[in-house]
């Protein structure tokens, strides 16, 4: 939603709350609306008929959630805030009225639908692959710069085998090669991030 003046009308309809990180993001079944992400990063993702948790794409500032609902379609989803997040929330029917005052909102939907099925397309393809791979994106996807420029993912081992859709026994013996490999350090209920870039060799 880079278009010039397009983030501002949406923002200018909104309602704004902070969500904290690991809080979801919730409201009525019969009040469907709109989020958009205005600081922070937030997880979208579904349930297996297991229960398992399967992560459909992260959303950065200056992206939408829910758009599907603005042409009749229930999404089965949820949304997680990984970290401290401030989210606008638009009504969908408050927000269609809008795509017929502001046309040139159209356009800038239709790219964002477009954005959020190719995050969604590689996030899913990404989530097929090595269980190593999908914790090392979802720590990277959580972590926040420290005082000292390296990234903390303040996440429980549960919370992270929650989130990637496995056990947590499964996360520990995999946090543990990866302090043994040199890309990790332990902290009281965080993980600290010492090679970015060999974690991210493993994400993708």
């Amino acid at each position: 939603m880079n278009r010039p003046g397009i983030w501002e009308t949406v923002l200018a309809e909104a309602t704004s709350a902070l969500v904290p990180a690991g809080r979801s993001l919730s409201r009525a079944q019969d009040s469907p609306a709109v989020d958009a992400i205005v600081r922070g990063r937030a997880r979208v993702y579904t349930r297996t008929s297991a229960g398992r948790q399967t992560t459909i794409r992260y959303v950065d500032p200056g992206h939408l959630i829910g758009l599907a609902g603005l042409f009749g379609t229930a999404d089965s989803y949820e949304v997680e805030a990984v970290t401290d997040a401030t989210v606008a929330t638009i009504a969908t029917d408050r927000f269609r009225l809008l795509l017929f005052e502001k046309p040139e909102l159209g356009l800038a939907v239709a790219e964002e639908i477009n954005i959020a099925a190719s995050d969604a397309v590689r996030t899913v393809l990404a989530g097929a692959g090595l269980i190593t791979g999908r914790i090392a994106r979802h720590i990277l996807a959580v972590g926040v710069e420290g005082p000292d420029g390296r990234l903390v993912a303040r996440i429980t081992h549960q919370r992270l085998a929650e989130s990637v859709g496995t056990a947590r026994e499964v996360v520990t013996r995999v946090l543990k090669q990866f302090r043994h490999d040199g890309l990790i350090e332990g902290a009281a209920g965080a993980i600290i991030v010492v090679d970015a870039q060999g974690l991210e060799e493993l994400a993708t």
